[in-house]
């Protein structure tokens, strides 16, 4: 929430652009008023990635999970670098959205 906090305090209070914080199911509408405080962040959406974002590819699935495992690497932390290196950018632009700043928390 603190990423959330400054990017209000130092942009958009003014500009008031979409927020959009794509999950994959952890957050939920309680969460989102929250977020929103009281309605002043109406900008804030939240999207649930469906699993066709968040799963292997398919030139991975049907291999032995030895085959893909790595001990430096959780698969966590692979399908994260695989969305932000190419499916966020299907995301949006299906979104209708033709520019993007990453934030992390």
């Amino acid at each position: 929430e603190k990423s959330l906090d400054l990017l209000y305090e130092n942009y958009n209070s003014a500009y008031r652009s979409d927020v959009l914080i794509f999950h994959s199911g952890d957050f939920n509408s309680n969460d989102l008023v929250r977020l929103r405080k009281a309605g002043t962040r109406a900008e804030i959406q939240l999207v649930e990635l469906g699993s066709k974002y968040w799963e292997l590819p398919g030139f991975l699935r049907h291999s032995s999970p030895k085959s893909w495992e790595d001990d430096q690497f959780s698969a966590g932390y692979r399908h994260m670098c695989r969305w932000y290196a190419g499916l966020l950018f299907e995301v949006v632009d299906k979104l209708g959205y033709d520019y993007v700043m990453r934030m992390d928390e």
